[in-house]
């Protein structure tokens, strides 16, 4: 009896040994390894929004030039010039700075307003003639033929050229308004009876629009008040990459290409 409970005993504790011995000895913890701070990456240029009066969009060659080679994603925003809103880094406008708001103004070329037609009419009239049609007195071309008098929509930079040129003389009325310089030429190239207004950039601008449509020859001269500059409108505390379009427009790679379409200023 007692050689078995010996046994027994060998037994069991051999069984214990065995397998405290196969079991994994626990890993001793290693120090944690710090993460390595990355450097902060240079920042991208900030979105600048450019406010575009139709009248002016053949700068937009220039202007995505010179965004492109300052890294620059500008955003575009149309409308009319007399509702130029301030929360703008960039604004651009034909004529003399507008009264309100702080603007610093940069010319940078100059546009002029062109008369234009369907190809086939006269090619040259006066200045005086060109009055009497605006403002209802002559209302068919030569030889009796009934005209359609096209003027630039109310707010743009053409109609502000035509009422610096006219004052606050009554114009005809039964003319009709284009609500952009695309649309004007758009009317001239369908309708034969048709005169209107265009800046004259636009003639190069859009080549597609402006086939089968000419620029009428003032016999006595170009209207003083026709003509302005083309001035970039700054903030009072500018962007600097506003302000570096600003410079590639007036002496860079963008004045190349802008003298296209604008005289220098």
């Amino acid at each position: 009896m007692r050689v078995r409970l010996w046994l027994a005993t060998v037994f069991f504790w051999g069984m214990v040994s065995g397998c405290v011995g196969s079991a994994s000895p626990t890993p001793t913890p290693r120090p944690s390894t710090p993460t390595p701070t990355l450097p902060s990456l240079p920042t991208r240029a900030p979105l600048v929004v450019l406010y575009l009066p139709e009248d002016l969009l053949p700068l937009r060659p220039a202007l995505r030039a010179c965004a492109q080679a300052e890294g620059i994603a500008p955003a575009f925003l149309v409308g009319l010039q007399d509702a130029l809103p301030s929360q703008v880094d960039l604004a651009f406008w034909w004529g003399l700075p507008p009264s309100s708001g702080a603007w610093q103004a940069y010319p940078i070329g100059q546009e002029r307003l062109a008369v234009v037609a369907a190809s086939g009419r006269p090619h040259r009239l006066t200045t005086t003639a060109v009055r009497r049609i605006v403002l209802g007195q002559t209302t068919t071309w030569p030889g009796e033929v009934p005209l359609a008098l096209w003027l630039p929509a109310p707010g743009s930079g053409g109609q502000r050229r035509l009422r610096a040129w006219l004052g606050e003389a009554r114009l005809r009325g039964d003319a009709a308004w284009a609500p952009s310089p695309t649309a004007m030429l758009q009317v001239l190239r369908h309708d034969q009876a048709a005169l209107g207004f265009v800046p004259a950039a636009w003639l190069r601008y859009d080549a597609t629009a402006s086939k089968d449509v000419q620029q009428i020859a003032l016999a006595d001269g170009l209207p003083p008040s026709w003509q302005a500059p083309v001035l970039a409108l700054l903030p009072s505390q500018p962007s600097p990459w506003a302000e570096n379009l600003v410079a590639c427009l007036q002496q860079g790679h963008g004045r190349t290409l802008l003298a296209v379409y604008h005289e220098p200023p």
